[in-house]
């Protein structure tokens, strides 16, 4: 597994049984992603019950 620090990804879309992330210096592949937001949105009537606070 590789971890990609401080890389923005600027899409990202499936591709068969893979995800394919577009970042500003190429595409990674990848079989699950993570993907990470502002905790407070639920607050803001979004993703309700699908947010893990860390």
């Amino acid at each position: 597994m590789k971890l990609y620090e401080n890389t923005p990804a600027l899409s990202f879309e499936r591709q068969g049984a893979s995800w394919q992330v577009k970042t500003p210096k190429g595409s990674v592949f990848a079989e699950k992603i993570v993907l990470a937001n502002n905790g407070q949105a639920q607050n803001f009537g979004l993703f309700h019950g699908q947010l893990l606070h860390v």
